[in-house]
């Protein structure tokens, strides 16, 4: 019995420090460029238009007090997966949704991948952590030649090296990430680098990505929290606005990046890690904070992110889809204006 005991304390501490370090980053020393920022202040990172700090202690308090809903073990892959194309030209859009925050976007002859997570594991470790339920929907191996990687911020089921290793070794695409992410990715042996900070751009004949703002924080490991910058995406083309979220909580900054792009032909938005929202509130979105977004950003279509794949909050598996579907209703939306994609299935756009 004292081992029983004692073997639940062991785990339930190990799992604690798993959540701090996947609820928890590097700083590239351009310490005069960043002092002039309205969102960095003492060696750190924050978002400025609402008081927004996690404490470590709502961590602790979240993690020994959690009551999770059930999710299965393991949910199989659609049957009916379309095979992957190679490219895809002019004004049309391909997206295919990998799992979690990972979707392949494919529009005027360009192949990009978003926060690239196919480990079976959103944690620092193999054998411990979040696992995720369902397959990648595209095979790591089977992905198109990948042109462009975006990397959101440094949280372990956005970030994950194992799978950025590999792409950049087959690959060898350009990372664009925010600012400290780069220092992650050297050490690991990725050089084709471009680091942003808030509205900086990169452009190359196709597209231009922007970073944005977003609501969020970054810490990667259990000391350092806000050393490195988080963000969003904006895809930028002659033909259309792609807004790519990441991670973000509902927040001032969303009129703001609307004002500055105006509408979005289809935007990636999250659905799932919500619960409970007096801690997940600040930092993620609910399905309802999701569509009011939508609707700020004028997207004609939106497809759900961050759902179904991990169990990283309290939620159960399928509960972001039918919030998502009864707000609809109550807004008076059609529920093809924002769609939660299958693992593995794709939207065309033509």
């Amino acid at each position: 019995m004292k081992q029983k005991n004692f073997s639940e304390i062991y785990l339930q501490v190990i799992m604690f420090l798993i959540t701090v370090f996947l609820f928890s980053g590097c700083m590239s020393g351009k310490q005069g460029k960043l002092s002039s920022l309205d969102y960095y202040k003492n060696g750190e990172f924050f978002y400025p238009w609402e008081d927004f700090n996690p404490e470590t202690d709502d961590v602790i308090k979240w993690s020994l007090t959690r009551k999770q809903e059930k999710w299965p073990d393991f949910v199989p892959l659609p049957d009916d997966i379309p095979e992957v194309v190679e490219r895809v030209d002019g004004e049309r859009i391909f997206a295919t949704f990998i799992g979690h925050a990972t979707v392949l976007i494919q529009h005027n002859g360009v192949n990009i991948i978003t926060d690239p997570v196919f480990s079976d594991r959103a944690s620092p470790v193999s054998w411990a952590g979040p696992k995720r339920v369902q397959a990648p929907g595209v095979p790591l191996e089977k992905l198109p030649p990948i042109d462009i990687v975006l990397i959101t911020h440094d949280h372990y089921d956005h970030l994950d090296i194992k799978s950025i290793v590999k792409i950049n070794e087959k690959h060898k695409p350009l990372f664009i990430v925010p600012e400290g992410i780069d220092k992650i990715l050297i050490k690991n042996g990725v050089s084709n680098i471009k680091t942003l900070l808030w509205w900086e751009s990169f452009s190359n004949n196709s597209v231009t990505i922007h970073l944005v703002p977003s609501k969020h924080w970054s810490k990667r490991g259990a000391i350092g929290r806000n050393r490195t910058l988080w963000g969003s995406f904006v895809i930028q083309s002659i033909y259309h606005n792609i807004f790519f979220i990441g991670d973000s909580g509902f927040g001032p900054h969303l009129q703001k990046i609307a004002e500055r792009f105006g509408s979005m032909r289809l935007s990636f938005l999250p659905l799932g890690a919500y619960l409970p929202e007096w801690f997940m509130k600040k930092q993620h979105m609910s399905p309802e904070d999701a569509i009011e977004t939508h609707i700020i950003l004028k997207s004609q279509q939106s497809i759900g992110i961050h759902f179904d794949t991990f169990p990283l909050a309290d939620e159960g598996y399928g509960d972001g889809t039918k919030r998502l579907e009864r707000y609809l209703q109550k807004k008076g939306m059609d529920k093809d204006v924002f769609i939660p994609l299958k693992a593995g299935k794709r939207l065309e756009i033509n």
